[in-house]
């Protein structure tokens, strides 16, 4: 499996359209079609800008599949939408809440 295809699996499991991700990460959103044909990787700016908007590390999608797992629910396509939206220092913020709330 290829750098697109496994963003394209990530989108799946994302729930996210390949508009969303073209757009937060600023490339044309017909480069996942055409990446997948030519089975290549794209320059390495982009590909850590994918990996960021998609909130993975860059390796998963160079050569690891995400193992097979339970489909999330809807609920849990929403949350992790929006938690890809968060800036890093609001990711931190809402961990620390939800730490504190399980004390």
């Amino acid at each position: 499996m290829g750098f697109w295809e496994h963003v394209d699996e990530e989108l799946k499991f994302l729930g996210m359209s390949r508009k969303e991700l073209a757009l937060q990460a600023d490339f044309p959103d017909s480069y996942i079609s055409k990446g997948i044909k030519r089975n290549s990787i794209p320059a390495a700016d982009l590909a850590l800008r994918i990996a960021h908007a998609l909130n993975i590390p860059l390796e998963t999608l160079l050569e690891m599949p995400r193992p097979k797992k339970s489909q999330p629910t809807e609920s849990d396509r929403i949350f992790l939408r929006q938690w890809s939206k968060l800036s890093k220092n609001q990711q931190e913020k809402m961990l620390a809440f939800l730490e504190a709330m399980s004390e």
